[in-house]
């Protein structure tokens, strides 16, 4: 067997393993009638306690799989809260653009007043335009980043308050 073979057997191995517990724990039911549990019950062990893969077919992979999934979504969503993520956002734009606020607000300037004065500075336009695509890349990869982490599930039926 190669190495790859005996990798994609201990992942399959891992993934029936976490299913084996959800199922256990009550985090997986089935509707009566589905046939994935007549694959479950059709998975057998061999005489060392290990699941033999051969009896288990695309159905419970597929359910494995999905479990496994489901349980790296919750695993994200444990890293990092939103309040954590939002303060490590807004320092990174205080890093960046307090000291520009700051004198706006000392100034009473608008943010359009300090927008133009930049505008009209060649070196103000070269300095920002030197930055804004690097800044801009990094609050899209930071919100893509964590958008599983910090996804919440949507409610499918109105609740009454």
């Amino acid at each position: 067997m190669s190495d790859h073979d005996a990798s994609r057997e201990a992942a399959l191995r891992r993934r029936l393993g976490l299913l084996k517990d959800h199922l256990r724990e009550g985090k997986v039911v089935f509707a009566d009638g589905l046939t994935v549990t007549e694959s479950l019950s059709a998975v057998r062990t061999d005489s060392n306690g290990e699941i033999d893969l051969t009896t288990v077919d695309s159905s419970v992979r597929a359910l494995a799989l999905a479990v496994e999934a489901s349980q790296h979504r919750e695993d994200a969503k444990g890293a990092i809260s939103l309040a954590e993520l939002q303060q490590g956002y807004f320092s990174t734009i205080e890093q960046n653009f307090g000291s520009l606020y700051k004198q706006m607000t000392k100034e009473g300037a608008t943010p359009s007043q300090v927008a133009s004065a930049v505008a009209a500075d060649r070196e103000g336009v070269r300095i920002f335009g030197r930055g804004i695509p690097s800044f801009n890349q990094w609050a899209v990869e930071l919100w893509e980043s964590a958008s599983e982490a910090i996804a919440t599930p949507k409610r499918l039926h109105p609740v009454a308050l």
